[in-house]
């Protein structure tokens, strides 16, 4: 049968329906924000899906600032969050000891630092050239999830440090044409839903990077049009769709 992920398309929707309420300027108050962001937040961070959650509320935290937010109510909130984020991490030890990986991979190879333990081996043995496409030996059951999350550490294995610095450098080259296109829009809706996008697969990228360089805990973000993953891929398409039309239809 078929699977769907609710909330890979609940960033979508919620980026349109943020950058038309912020961009009538009676509606742009810290309340709104709260209205909208703060349910789609708990309906995914209780799944759970705490990676996904962070990603909605970063996002929404960015359309907040671009839309003209007042720094004070920006920086309270974040801290806000900040803090709500180590209660989800301490409250489940099962984060825990996501935490406990990220500062030692190696305390418990076969364990609670599994994932993080191979990711290393796998980008320590592409090297910098790579072994070349399809040659990769960690993807055969040693790599957990290794088509969706942790697939750019594939992609290191198989073409070395410079063919995953070309995958984010494309990556980083859409983020700049999406914010590109917000600064030469004059509608504030145009320019948020442009901005988002930007936002959006800047966030997701950098979340899923800095899982696979052990820098964050492993939170199960796909990246950006590379993982495999049907409701991901749709619904970036889809905002990528809006995006083009925005470019060619507004002022």
């Amino acid at each position: 049968g078929y699977s769907i992920q609710p909330s890979e398309f609940v960033k979508f929707t919620l980026l349109i329906c943020l950058a038309a309420i912020f961009s009538q300027e009676e509606k742009r108050d810290i309340k709104n924000l709260l209205l909208v962001g703060i349910p789609a937040f708990f309906l995914v961070v209780f799944e759970p899906d705490f990676g996904t959650a962070s990603v909605i509320i970063a996002l929404c935290l960015v359309l907040y600032f671009i839309s003209g937010a007042k720094i004070k109510n920006l920086l309270l909130l974040s801290l806000f969050i900040s803090l709500l984020g180590i209660l989800f991490i301490v409250i489940f030890p099962y984060r825990r000891k996501r935490v406990a990986a990220l500062l030692n991979p190696f305390f418990d190879p076969l364990g609670d630092s599994y994932h993080a333990y191979q990711i290393v081996l796998t980008l320590a043995s592409g090297g910098l050239f790579g072994r070349g496409i399809g040659e990769s030996r960690q993807k055969y059951q040693y790599l957990p999830q290794v088509t969706t999350d942790s697939i750019m550490a594939v992609v290191g294995e198989e073409l070395g440090f410079l063919g995953l610095t070309f995958f984010i450098l494309l990556l980083i080259l859409l983020v700049w044409l999406c914010f590109k296109v917000a600064k030469n829009k004059n509608d504030l809706f145009a320019k948020l839903i442009a901005a988002g996008v930007g936002s959006w697969l800047a966030i997701q990228g950098m979340l899923n990077l800095s899982s696979i360089a052990i820098l964050l805990p492993f939170t199960g973000i796909p990246f950006p049009l590379i993982s495999y993953g049907g409701s991901s891929l749709l619904a970036i398409m889809a905002a990528v769709g809006v995006l083009i039309n925005v470019n060619r239809n507004s002022k």
